[in-house]
């Protein structure tokens, strides 16, 4: 999976809010967020990331 270009206040490319994230063999890159997490946020919730490339994330 490749999750790219996203833009939100929180979480650009994935937000998980109090849930469980697994992210396996994928692509997290040029993802902005205004506030955080420009590629991920994670708000109380699990994430496990594996084999996975996170580049080029911007948060505020």
């Amino acid at each position: 999976m490749t999750i790219t270009g996203g833009q939100s206040p929180f979480g650009g490319g994935i937000l998980n809010s109090s849930g469980t994230l697994t992210v396996v063999n994928s692509t997290i890159s040029d993802n902005i967020a205004s506030f955080d997490g420009g590629g991920i946020f994670n708000d109380f919730g699990t994430a496990e990331v594996m084999n996975s490339t996170i580049v080029r994330q911007l948060g505020g």
